[in-house]
């Protein structure tokens, strides 16, 4: 499922990881999962993907925490361009999301 947006990543916001398609550049929240030297795997709940590492740019994120991860996803490797720790509470997000599809 999309939206369009008119954020400034792009025209689509993409509402979770499992609706990710090819040639995509997406926007979404979802939190850490586990975190290792060569990979990260985000989560929301839904699904999981794993994202490699191939730089630090992503030091001061940690298991548990709540991002807006920005990326892109090319045939079938998925990149991660930027990711935003928030200070959101998981369920709470959760809970708010679904009511808004109500």
């Amino acid at each position: 499922m999309g939206r369009k947006s008119i954020r400034p990543y792009e025209e689509i916001t993409i509402l979770s990881l499992g609706n990710i398609t090819n040639e995509t550049k997406f926007q979404l929240f979802c939190k850490i999962k586990a975190k290792e030297e060569a990979y990260i795997i985000l989560s929301d709940d839904h699904s999981e993907s794993k994202f490699s590492l191939k730089d630090k740019k992503f030091l001061d994120v940690h298991i548990g925490d709540v991002v807006m991860a920005f990326g892109q996803k090319n045939g079938e490797e998925m990149y991660l361009d930027k990711l935003i720790k928030l200070n959101l509470d998981w369920s709470l997000l959760v809970k708010t999301r679904a009511l808004e599809q109500m």
